[in-house]
């Protein structure tokens, strides 16, 4: 049966019909084109295969319609992905994989001063405790109590922004117990300032000249701590630090006598794992500079192994760096310790402060351990690890040395027999101590 589409509107009510209805008449009657009644034929029927197509036609619509939309979508959020997301990905593995790279790219992580809160925390730089090749150094005191060093660059300082950059990038990445801490610094227009923890002890070179000398134990210390901090720059800084201006004057005590390094203006990193040295311009201080280093300009950690056996050998002898001999003649401590050593006669050499109060066995082993440090040829001088274990054997000694002694003292009997558990205890504590480190 075929309808006319002129017709919008078919009545078959009340014909007594049988049968299906035709299924063009349901699709245009349920599409709203046709108005169709049949109404009372009890025997007339609509066919499920008409209505099957039609939910078929609807779903096909449904299809044609949403999936395209959906389609769209997610395109959409696949780009985004591939533009935002993953290039953020990609540079995560190099903060994570290189964060030295990261790190140095902005050395100054410290707090940052500005001129003004330096004055305020100096008292408008009232009081000088230190002066250097960089500048004076002033007593500061933080907002919580805090005292620091503020280490001001002057307008005549024989180092620049360079030596500042330097020190302060190498002091925002090596953090050791005997390396002094940066706190902040101050880049204010022309004032450039480090901002340091305060060394109640004052440095080395002043203790030693003093009015209060300093004891053959405590000075053992202090040279322990120092190797200490020495070999952490040589050994666990990655690249390889070289202090290149290693001495008495730059090394630092706290109240307990407790020894830092300081004064990284000159450091230099050695990152090669395939060469022995680096060529640069000699840099130092007389009497301190290895010699090999300012005639090649050849510089290694064996430059900074020469300079600590000069500290050493200050430490022992209470000489300086440079020896006046006569109103015309000069020497520095290394050659003038093996002329007076050439004999075998220990006292010689010995500062008269300690040379009373200290074991004979124990000045002899970091005499030892002082000369190969000053050794000519850089191939004959030690590592900072082999100074370290030297140094300690020396201490070892010197401790069991003053515990039998006290021990005798107090028993009145012989330092080999009868010796009392106390003094062997701290011994034992000091000697374990010192091989943990």
């Amino acid at each position: 049966m075929s309808l006319d589409p002129t017709f919008a509107f078919m009545d078959f009510s009340s014909n007594n019909l049988s049968g299906p209805i035709p299924c063009n008449l349901l699709v245009q009657s349920q599409g709203g084109s046709l108005t169709l009644r049949v109404d009372d034929n009890p025997n007339l029927r609509g066919d499920k295969i008409c209505n099957n197509g039609l939910e078929n036609k609807n779903f096909k619509l449904l299809l044609e319609i949403v999936l395209p939309v959906v389609a769209a979508i997610v395109l959409l959020f696949v780009a985004v992905l591939v533009l935002v997301v993953l290039p953020r990905s990609k540079k995560r593995p190099v903060l994570m994989l290189r964060p030295d790279v990261a790190h140095s790219s902005n050395p100054l992580e410290n707090r940052r001063f500005s001129y003004k809160e330096l004055k305020r925390i100096t008292n408008n730089f009232r009081t000088v405790v230190g002066k250097g090749g960089f500048g004076p150094v002033y007593l500061g005191s933080l907002e919580n109590g805090t005292h620091v060093a503020v280490k001001m660059r002057s307008e005549t300082s024989s180092q620049g922004n360079t030596e500042f950059l330097a020190e302060a990038q190498h002091l925002a990445r090596v953090h050791h117990k005997n390396l002094v801490s940066l706190i902040g610094y101050c880049k204010d227009n022309k004032h450039l300032s480090l901002v340091y923890e305060y060394m109640e002890g004052g440095n080395l070179q002043d203790r030693l000249t003093g009015q209060e000398p300093l004891n053959w134990l405590q000075r053992l210390k202090i040279a322990l701590d120092s190797a200490y901090g020495l070999e952490y720059l040589h050994k666990s800084c990655s690249p390889p630090l070289i202090h290149r201006d290693v001495k008495t004057g730059n090394i630092l005590l706290t109240a307990n006598l407790e020894a830092k390094l300081s004064d990284f203006g000159l450091t230099r990193a050695f990152s090669s794992e395939t060469m022995t040295h680096t060529t640069t311009q000699p840099a130092g201080t007389l009497g301190y500079l290895d010699p090999e280093y300012y005639a090649t300009y050849h510089l290694s950690e064996k430059s900074d192994v020469y300079s600590f056996g000069v500290v050493l050998l200050v430490l022992i002898t209470g000489q300086p760096a440079i020896i006046n001999i006569s109103d015309t003649e000069r020497t520095n401590v290394p050659l003038w310790a093996r002329r007076m050593l050439s004999e075998g006669d220990i006292d010689s050499v010995t500062d008269p402060t300690i040379r009373e109060d200290c074991d004979i066995n124990s000045v002899w082993k970091v005499v030892e351990v002082a000369l190969q440090c000053t050794e000519r040829e850089v191939r004959d001088r030690p590592t900072m690890g082999e100074v370290v274990e030297g140094i300690g054997e020396s201490l070892q000694l010197e401790t069991l040395s003053r515990s039998m002694r006290c021990s005798s003292i107090r028993t009145g009997s012989s330092a080999f027999a009868d010796s009392e558990p106390g003094g062997t205890l701290e011994a034992a504590e000091l000697v374990g101590e010192t091989s943990a480190r």
